[in-house]
């Protein structure tokens, strides 16, 4: 939901958290207390991009189901993607308008092959994945 709603072009994220008196998340869904962990983890990570003004080629047009957002800082561009369905979906991208030239999974480093320009891959329901290259300087 946070990579949607950043790809929805939302300025901020906003998590609370109720009394623990009835429902305690950390114990009571240790699963999803390790998710949004991950989450907050992994957007703090990514926070030169997401205070980096906006810019040209930060809008990123995807096919349905695929909602996405890109923003460079630091001599580097990331783009995260999202399947917003509930079932399996093929990515096909035209990455050469944003000057990808080797691109690598921002959490694990693997580099992504690009067939002329193109970034492909299927993605399981709701899936996000944050890609990373170098941008000219």
């Amino acid at each position: 939901m946070a990579f949607l709603a950043l790809a929805a072009g939302a300025d901020g994220l906003v998590w609370y958290w109720g009394p623990n008196g009835t429902y305690h998340m950390q114990k009571d869904a240790p699963t999803v207390w390790a998710g949004l962990r991950e989450t907050v983890q992994e957007l703090r990570g990514l926070m030169p991009f997401l205070t980096a003004p906006r810019g040209l080629g930060d809008t990123v047009e995807v096919a349905d189901p695929f909602r996405a957002w890109s923003r460079s800082a630091e001599g580097k561009r990331v783009l995260a993607v999202v399947n917003s369905a509930d079932a399996a979906a093929t990515l096909d991208l035209d990455l050469g308008a944003l000057g990808a030239r080797e691109v690598s999974l921002r959490k694990t480093g693997e580099t992504v092959p690009l067939a002329g320009g193109r970034l492909t891959g299927d993605f399981g329901p709701y899936e996000v994945r944050v890609y990373e290259w170098a941008t000219a300087p």
